[in-house]
């Protein structure tokens, strides 16, 4: 007669091994975000699965990926400035690549345009130095401070949880504006995903001004406004 114990290991086993196969399934989510009818690919298009929160910006490319996935269907939403959002749903298998197309919108893209050569003036008129990352520089960052990194700058601990600029050998803390609002440091900066800003300026010696996807959208529709930097 087989000892209990022996028993209660072998159907432990026998137990733990499609959780094993299933962990050795994961798989990859890749593909490229295009515009409809150009095929024209689209940098830092959001790829989202909502319901597992995990999210991917299209790089230079329109390529992304989102890893470690359980083959299997999800909720799937597609987003871009200027363009229709996409909603419904991907089967994602062991291997192979996805197509994705969005829809142009005329009007938001017009308005974004303009919009986003006010800024460029804006920034060419202020008498300082000033750093841009755009959605493009944005792919890929981890967080704001990877992000801010991305504009050129250099970020440096201040304290036991914050960051500061570096400025002539010494630390600084910035003046932080979100869709032109006065902001309460780079903390609250911090609270904010990286995948929903659209462009994060640094000026001169002390200023980051962050711009999101949101603000830009209602920008480029007349229902928001750039303010005049004073510097």
């Amino acid at each position: 007669m087989i000892d209990r114990r022996i028993t209660r290991f072998l159907v432990a086993a026998f137990l733990l091994v499609p959780s094993f196969a299933q962990a050795q399934t994961k798989t990859d989510l890749k593909g490229k975000v295009v515009e409809m009818g150009s095929a024209r690919p689209l940098v830092g298009a959001e790829v989202a699965l909502p319901d597992l929160d995990k999210w991917a910006l299209t790089n230079q490319d329109g390529d992304f990926k989102i890893t470690g996935l359980v083959p299997g269907r999800y909720r799937l939403e597609v987003y871009h400035l200027g363009y229709r959002k996409h909603e419904g749903s991907i089967d994602v298998r062991e291997s192979g690549e996805t197509r994705l197309e969005l829809w142009p919108d005329p009007i938001v893209l017009e308005g974004l345009t303009a919009q986003v050569d006010r800024l460029r003036s804006r920034r060419n008129a202020i008498a300082t130095t000033v750093r841009v990352a755009d959605r493009g520089r944005l792919t890929g960052a981890i967080n704001i401070e990877d992000a801010i990194r991305r504009t050129g700058e250099m970020l440096v601990p201040c304290g036991s949880v914050d960051y500061c600029l570096w400025r002539r050998g010494r630390v600084v803390a910035p003046v932080v504006y979100i869709d032109e609002r006065r902001a309460f440091g780079l903390d609250e900066l911090r609270a904010y995903p990286v995948e929903h800003f659209q462009i994060i300026e640094v000026i001169g010696h002390s200023m980051i001004r962050a711009y999101t996807v949101g603000f830009m959208e209602r920008l480029a529709l007349g229902k928001a406004f750039l303010m005049p930097v004073l510097y």
